[in-house]
């Protein structure tokens, strides 16, 4: 299809200060950028463009796409290196968002090309409201940013040929499959739209509530991942190698009353499997591992453990980190065989968990829908091979999803988990104010299993308690990505805990 008219000037974003100035030259725009890496409200900037099908008529993407094309200075690809500098989003008649996933910017002077089908019958890949009807769109968006990286960025870069595409063939023709196992219906637009009615708002009991609140801990620390033989030393593992420090932790996360705690496992799979004979099998350190864990979880009583058993990073399209290799397996998720193959590896690991009386849950993925690698179909059925797989283990323990958001944690009980959860960040605000939930999902039976602690620990856990959530957990211990729970978030915590435990006697 031809480039779309926009129909006014440009507006910036004032929820970031990324963007500074948008001029129109010739048939292109110019964006000028006050990019920092270490500036919160300078680590991106967004351009919305008001557009239309015709005079008067909102633009209808339903089977459409919306793109753009930029040009970078070498200035900014050499800060930006393979990270996610660019995306696109659309907005709707009724203020709702729904953006792509990042994409590199990695030449400089070359068009990088981006763009989102606002699909809702499966989860968008960013943060979004959940309630954007692609039907009604009014405004496409231009997110440009450094976050994750390293830097700063003053200058200009072009944008062009902004316009709407069908879907190609086998976009659609994944879309009709996924169609068929979820109902033709837009599904998650008519869930998270659908009409508040009698449904639980009042706390959960605050023994149930502290059951179910806790902490992050994603690996001990210095160990990613924290399951399997280490490439450079195949006698050494992840748990195993770290019992002392795993324990001291342990320690202070009793002492600070924490009573869950939500730790991955398998990561993005670099290691902790092996090929034999052309089969996927746990390799010779993962079981030590996993029995180094449980063992000293053992050891403190009062801690429950929700074992995240994969990562998105499974499969996010990023095999390389600083030229090394990573754990990038597409196909694990894809390849109806290798996905059984998994499966059936990891199936010991989900045993050991489902028997330990000190196990909460077993979560089956985390924020599955970064996994831009794969599609949505694809891991919708391979959260239902996982857990089907929970199901069949010695003891019967709930299995569930570490959604992004609240707005999509209903697509993955259709999917077959028992449990919703879902995760808050800060940066969502904008679209997800901390509490807010479609409709039809009830928070009695959702812990908000990673919660930003910058938000305010203690008026985070007062706003969920009180919204009638089952339990939050703060990201986090050891991920040395800022947002550390060790410290004052830990103090702030354990203050409230110590505050309302008394309601619980009574």
């Amino acid at each position: 299809m031809a480039g779309l008219s926009v129909m006014a000037d440009p507006l910036i974003d004032a929820s970031s200060a990324g963007l500074t100035a948008v001029h129109r030259q010739a048939d292109r725009w110019v964006l000028t950028c006050d990019l920092d890496a270490n500036d919160p409200r300078r680590q991106a900037g967004v351009v919305w463009f008001q557009v239309a099908a015709a005079a008067g008529e909102y633009l209808d993407l339903i089977d459409h796409g919306a793109f753009v094309s930029l040009i970078a200075p070498p200035e900014f690809v050499k800060i930006e290196t393979a990270g996610r500098a660019l995306a696109v989003g659309v907005r709707d008649a009724a203020g709702e968002q729904l953006w792509s996933s990042g994409h590199p910017i990695l030449t400089a002077g070359e068009p990088t090309r981006a763009g989102v089908y606002p699909e809702m019958r499966w989860p968008g890949t960013s943060y979004t409201s959940g309630r954007l009807d692609p039907g009604r769109v009014v405004q496409v968006g231009v997110r440009v940013s450094l976050k994750g990286r390293s830097g700063a960025f003053s200058g200009t870069m072009t944008m062009a040929d902004l316009r709407v595409s069908a879907a190609p063939p086998d976009v659609a023709g994944r879309r009709r499959l996924a169609a068929e196992r979820l109902g033709a219906d837009r599904w998650l637009y008519r869930v998270n739209n659908r009409p508040a009615t009698a449904q639980r708002t009042e706390p959960v009991p605050i023994e149930t509530f502290l059951e179910n609140s806790g902490v992050d801990f994603p690996w001990p620390r210095h160990v990613y991942p924290p399951v399997g033989a280490r490439p450079w030393n195949r006698s050494r593992g992840g748990f195993s190698a770290e019992t002392a420090r795993l324990a001291d932790d342990f320690a202070y996360l009793v002492e600070h009353r924490v009573r869950l705690i939500r730790m991955f496992i398998f990561c993005d799979a670099r290691t902790g499997f092996t090929e034999r004979d052309g089969r996927l099998e746990l390799d010779s350190m993962a079981m030590a591992d996993v029995r180094a864990l449980l063992d000293t979880l053992a050891k403190f009583p009062s801690l429950r453990l929700a074992p995240v058993l994969f990562d998105f990073h499974l499969a996010n399209g990023i095999d390389r980190e600083n030229r090394t290799p990573v754990g990038e397996h597409p196909d694990w998720i894809t390849d109806p065989v290798r996905r059984g193959q998994l499966v059936a590896a990891v199936g010991p690991v989900i045993d050991a968990f489902c028997a330990h009386p000190q196990v909460a849950f077993v979560d089956l993925i985390n924020e599955p829908e970064h996994a831009v690698a794969v599609w949505m179909d694809d891991l919708h059925a391979f959260v239902g091979a996982l857990a089907e797989r929970v199901r069949q283990g010695p003891v019967r323990k709930p299995s569930t999803v570490g959604s992004a958001r609240t707005g999509s944690a209903l697509f993955w009980m259709s999917a077959g988990i028992d449990r919703p959860t879902a995760h808050w960040f800060a940066k969502m605000s904008p679209s997800h104010p901390l509490g807010q939930r479609p409709a039809a999902l009830d928070p009695a039976g959702c812990i908000m299993t990673e919660v930003d602690p910058g938000a305010g620990v203690a008026e985070a856990l007062t706003r969920l308690w009180r919204g009638g959530y089952a339990g939050a957990c703060f990201w986090s211990l050891h991920a040395a990505d800022g947002y550390d729970f060790r410290g004052p978030p830990a103090e702030e915590f354990k203050q409230w805990v110590e505050r309302h435990r008394p309601a619980a006697k009574e």
